[in-house]
């Protein structure tokens, strides 16, 4: 079960539809780039690990509402007069949204996020009827 991913494009762009999904060619055709994601499957939870390096958690904004989980990051643009002038810049972070379909499966009360060295942790617990409790001996009658 891996939640379905929406896109979402520029305003009034038309062309190269098949760029959406590609994270790194997204950019040049005017798209956020979208952080790179892991869906893992336990038999309690899915967790998701979103790789979000060089940006704080308190600028993570995560919503949930009518079963779709949204993860988005506004980068702030500031002028440093003081600061270097780069001559070549690679690790730079743009903002981005990708938002998540989630099933009547999740616990959405439950959902819980951390962040460790530059990996966002979503963790969306199951609900008890939904986990596979494995095989059952059916007696006959």
């Amino acid at each position: 079960m891996i939640p379905t991913v929406f896109t979402t494009r520029r305003p009034g762009y038309k062309g190269f539809s098949n760029a959406l999904n590609n994270p790194v060619a997204s950019n040049a055709f005017g798209y956020n780039k979208l952080p790179d994601v892991n869906i893992a499957d336990y038999k309690d939870r899915l967790e998701m690990q979103i790789y979000v390096p060089g940006i704080d958690k308190s600028d993570i904004n995560i919503q949930l509402e009518d079963d779709v989980l949204a993860i988005s990051y506004e980068k702030q643009e500031t002028k440093n007069d003081e600061g270097p002038e780069y001559l070549k810049q690679e690790f730079v972070q743009d903002s981005f949204k990708r938002a998540f379909n989630l099933s009547d499966e999740i616990d959405q009360d439950k959902v819980e996020a951390r962040q460790e060295n530059g990996i966002l942790y979503i963790t969306l617990p199951k609900k008890e009827e939904a986990m596979d409790k494995g095989p059952r001996a059916i007696d006959v009658k």
